[in-house]
């Protein structure tokens, strides 16, 4: 008698499983508004980027994708703080990420990824414009390594399209300026939000 009981749950556990990821897109492309919570130095005052971008991820299986991420941020006003003064600037970012994404497909569909790339900015190079002797005279670098850590979820509305209300995710950039004794790493927070339009069932 147990030994039937166990069977039957064990046969309705892989029913429900094969049900809840029997279908998942092929393809997935996101149009998204984000934010980065920027640091660009600690001498530097850390600051809101607002701009947005898009995704496109491959599924290969039912659980894995591959994932592109290419976002933009508006230039905004920048002060660093030096013992010579202050100087005042403009600086704007771009991201270009690649790598996995594990995702539970589904009406709700929660993810985790890893993405690495690079990142462009000329708020360092702006201020060393400015006032290059403060910086020490050696012109800092434009374009820099980053990496995205994170997640989010996806809500579907439609067949063939849902909602991303969250993607949140601790975005490290690394421009290697090393100003006046400063770490070449920049810890920023990311959240992006938009729509994603799935393509092509896996059935």
């Amino acid at each position: 008698m147990k030994t039937t009981k166990v069977v039957v749950i064990a046969a309705l556990l892989m029913f429900g499983l094969t049900v809840w990821a029997a279908d998942y897109p092929k393809m997935e492309v996101a149009a998204d508004y984000s934010l980065v919570h920027f640091v660009p130095a600690k001498l530097a005052n850390t600051h809101n980027l607002n701009g947005g971008g898009g995704q496109f991820t491959y599924n290969f299986t039912k659980f894995v994708g591959l994932k592109a991420d290419f976002q933009g941020y508006g230039s905004q006003s920048q002060t660093f703080r030096l013992p010579s003064g202050t100087i005042n600037t403009n600086g704007n970012l771009f991201t270009y990420l690649f790598g996995p994404q594990i995702k539970l497909h589904g009406k709700y569909a929660p993810f985790v990824e890893t993405l690495f790339g690079a990142a462009h900015s000329n708020v360092y190079s702006n201020a060393f414009k400015t006032n290059g002797a403060a910086f020490g005279n050696v012109a800092p670098d434009n374009n820099g390594f980053a990496m995205l850590i994170g997640g989010g979820l996806d809500i579907r509305i439609a067949k063939t399209v849902a909602l991303r209300p969250a993607e949140v995710g601790y975005l490290l950039t690394r421009f290697g300026n090393n100003i006046n004794g400063t770490n070449a790493n920049q810890n920023n927070f990311r959240y992006s939000g938009g729509i994603v339009f799935q393509f092509g069932s896996s059935e």
